[in-house]
């Protein structure tokens, strides 16, 4: 074998386990919240904002996971403000809170004010954030801890 092409294989093996994503984690970029509202379009969807430093987030998540369950046809799309370089700790949460294996989303850099203004210009970075998208996508932005019985109520009104 070539040194060139031995070099190209060592160089491959040792950059593998910083390309490789974690595979629950899909890349939320400056792209995404359009793409998202495409994806749906016609259909109501929940957009869900959290990070591994808040507390409060970690008790929503068995609340969101009983929502994917009672109403599947709304899709919830998690997404961890952390870049995916945090992958790990992001998965660690994931399990830790049982969030599921699906729907789950980090940014995909260290930019994350261009991120939050495409999702919403006023939004600052507190987490959680929930945008609530309805069938033709007018959207309700809450902050902080969720109101369980006001997301059920929008929940079933949106699967009517």
């Amino acid at each position: 074998m070539s040194v060139l092409r031995r070099l190209l294989c060592l160089s491959l093996l040792l950059l593998s386990p910083f390309v490789q994503a974690e595979p629950r984690l899909t890349p939320f970029d400056a792209g995404s919240p359009a793409a998202l509202r495409q994806a749906n379009a016609g259909h109501a969807f929940v957009l869900v904002f959290w990070s591994v430093h808040c507390a409060p987030c970690f008790a929503e998540m068995a609340q969101w996971r009983a929502y994917r369950k009672q109403f599947p046809g709304i899709p919830i799309v998690q997404v961890a403000t952390e870049s995916l370089d945090e992958s790990a700790a992001i998965v660690n949460v994931l399990d830790r809170y049982d969030a599921g294996t699906t729907g789950h989303r980090a940014f995909a850099d260290d930019y994350a004010e261009k991120i939050r203004y495409a999702v919403d210009p006023a939004w600052r970075g507190e987490t959680p954030k929930v945008y609530f998208y309805d069938r033709e996508h007018k959207r309700i932005a809450r902050s902080g801890a969720l109101d369980p019985d006001w997301a059920r109520r929008w929940f079933e009104q949106q699967s009517r």
